[in-house]
């Protein structure tokens, strides 16, 4: 009973365990794969090298180090295709003209061993007399005929190199053959015949179709004393054999291809033939190719080297040809090693680059990401310092910046808020002048009535009457004119616009002030430009800016002067430059001349050049003061030529 129930706990616990472990393996595999993909998503998106910058140290980092490479490379590897080139075109050369040599020995060897062989053989040179004598009966000729057939088969088998021997007669007709055929017929080529009777030995190239290659012929004379002329036996190549006939492999060297023309280019011998050949025309290759070696693109095998040389003695040319790739096969070799090098130099670049970015481009991110807090407000933003090279000082720096934005953005905002309450006084304080200015205008207006009713009353005798009265009218126009000035800064009237020619509102306000210039001594200039563009503006107010500023520059010059009036197109605006010859003005008070109510003068407001800067603010211009080169003091409008929407045009 022990056993079995021991055997059932056994079995229970064994699946307990494997469940156990099934359970550990999937929480292990969920655990481990998903976190090592979110660890290298991490990786990935806090990769140095994604960022701009990392992007423009690595190509900075490819350019310098691949350019230089790849530049050593391409010109190592064009030297050495120069060099490797032309040991192949001169190996090539020197191999063509060995060919070609040997072409001339096997084809000596051939006629020699035929003249040999013929003339030794006594029976047919005794059957070859026996034909030529023309008194023979039939029965001796046609025994001579048939004992030279055989001789010739015996000749055939013996040399093992003609397909076929002829023994032709002096007239040129074919009396016996190997293998025979009928006698009697005329051989075709008489030429070949008459050379060889002269010569004793020739070599000729048979006829060729537009599909076959032409055979190659050989002739040589028997000796006989007959006065009528030698017999000729004549042997014949095949061109299917002429290669074994003279010794030429189909490939030399195991690459190099041969090609055998006559001396016009027509095919005699191909070794390896890539398609079909007319043998009745001269060769593509031949006509591009001189004496010598050349590169040129062949029909199928690409680029090729190719050699020519004449066969001595012989009208034939003897042509090598080899593939670039074969010839070139080992630099193409180192291309490709040196390009597999240049791509393992590569991704060590970039892992270096990896690894020197994240001592860089990390700190230059946090930087950015601190600058862009700043940048929306935040002026608390700090960096933490944890190196003390470059770019730690960098981030020292930065932070130190940083401090100094926040303390200058707390002193520009209390001295924002001081201008501001400044400005809420200055407007309360010029509406309550421009108040009280209205309120004495008409009392103002009833006192100088009643003293020009008292100048005229007085009589002429009383001097002393007459000038307390004209002093009095002369103090009323000037508080007139001081609440004039208040009411107009305190209260602009609106902007009327329209489209209008500077130089004829300069005209119209100089001739205003001509007679205060005359009695102060002062001449007036005029520097108008002759093509001025029409501007935007309105005329009476543009009008009470020029004459500001002209008679701002009249009294400036106390003992008389010259005052330059001008106008100009520059950078999209026309400038309208006043410049006097006075005393100038120093540069702590140029940007306090335009506020309300600074004088330096002991008569005025204060209030000319505001309201000067106010009427060109309102044109959408601008208005400064700069030194006169020749000394004095220049006023510069610009108004700009197209005027955005929005600008002036309202009320004040």
């Amino acid at each position: 009973m022990k056993c079995p129930e021991a055997r059932r706990l056994a079995e229970s616990a064994g699946r307990l365990a494997w469940h156990l472990l099934l359970h550990k393996r999937e929480t292990l595999w969920a655990g481990t794969v998903p976190g090592q993909l979110a660890t290298w998503r991490t990786l990935w998106r806090e990769n140095p090298l994604r960022s701009a910058l990392g992007k423009k140290l690595l190509a900075w980092l490819l350019l310098l180090s691949l350019v230089p490479l790849f530049v050593s490379n391409t010109i190592g590897y064009l030297a050495s295709g120069r060099i490797i080139n032309g040991l192949a075109e001169r190996d090539l050369q020197a191999l063509t003209a060995v060919q070609a040599h040997h072409v001339r020995d096997e084809i000596e060897r051939l006629l020699l061993g035929l003249v040999s062989a013929a003339r030794a053989d006594r029976l047919l040179v005794a059957s070859a007399a026996a034909l030529r004598d023309s008194s023979a009966s039939p029965v001796v000729l046609s025994g001579a005929s048939g004992l030279a057939a055989e001789e010739l088969q015996r000749l055939r088998e013996q040399l093992g190199t003609f397909g076929e021997l002829l023994l032709v007669g002096p007239s040129g007709t074919v009396v016996a053959s190997s293998p025979r055929f009928a006698s009697g017929v005329h051989w075709r080529d008489a030429g070949l015949v008459a050379h060889a009777a002269t010569e004793g030995r020739t070599f000729a190239i048979g006829s060729a179709s537009a599909t076959a290659a032409p055979p190659l012929l050989f002739a040589a004379a028997l000796p006989g004393p007959d006065a009528t002329g030698p017999a000729i036996i004549v042997g014949t190549v095949a061109a299917a054999d002429v290669g074994t006939a003279l010794q030429i492999p189909r490939l030399l060297a195991g690459v190099i291809e041969a090609y055998i023309v006559d001396d016009v280019g027509r095919p005699v011998f191909v070794s390896r033939p890539r398609g079909p050949i007319d043998y009745q025309q001269p060769l593509p290759l031949y006509r591009a190719l001189a004496e010598g070696a050349r590169r040129y693109r062949g029909d199928e095998a690409g680029e090729v080297v190719a050699s020519s040389h004449a066969v001595p003695g012989y009208a034939l040319r003897f042509i090598s040809e080899v593939p670039v790739r074969a010839a070139l096969g080992e630099l193409r070799w180192l291309r490709r090693l040196s390009v597999i090098l240049e791509a393992t130099f590569v991704l060590v670049l970039i892992g270096a680059a990896w690894i020197v970015s994240r001592g860089i481009l990390r700190p230059v991110s946090q930087l950015v990401a601190a600058a862009e807090r700043i940048g929306q407000g935040d002026l608390e933003a700090r960096v933490a310092v944890h190196q003390r090279d470059e770019v730690g000082q960098l981030a020292e720096r930065f932070n130190d910046m940083a401090r100094q934005l926040h303390e200058s953005a707390v002193r520009i905002r209390n001295l924002h808020d001081e201008q501001m309450r400044r400005a809420e006084q200055l407007a309360t304080v010029g509406e309550l002048a421009a108040g009280i200015a209205h309120e004495l205008k008409t009392p103002l207006l009833g006192v100088a009535s009643g003293a020009q009713l008292l100048s005229r009353r007085l009589e002429p005798s009383d001097a002393e009457g007459r000038r307390l009265a004209g002093e009095m009218l002369q103090r009323i126009r000037r508080m007139e004119e001081a609440m004039q000035a208040l009411l107009s800064y305190a209260r602009p009237s609106p902007t009327r616009l329209s489209r209008l020619d500077l130089n004829a509102i300069v005209e119209r306000a100089l001739r205003l002030v001509e007679p205060r210039a005359d009695r102060s001594s002062v001449a007036i200039t005029r520097r108008l430009a002759p093509t001025l563009p029409s501007v935007q503006m309105d005329p009476d107010q543009i009008g009470q800016v020029i004459v500001n500023l002209v008679l701002n520059g009249i009294e400036a010059m106390a003992e008389g002067g010259c005052l330059e009036v001008e106008t100009r197109v520059a950078d999209g605006t026309v400038e309208l430059w006043v410049s006097d010859s006075g005393p100038g003005i120093a540069s702590a008070e140029r940007e306090r001349i335009f506020r309300p109510f600074y004088t330096t003068k002991h008569t005025g407001t204060g209030l000319g050049l505001a309201i000067v800067r106010q009427i060109v603010e309102r044109h959408g211009g601008l208005v400064f003061v700069i030194d006169r080169p020749e000394g004095g003091t220049r006023f510069v409008v610009a108004l700009p030529l197209d005027r955005q929407p929005g600008l002036g045009g309202g009320k004040g």
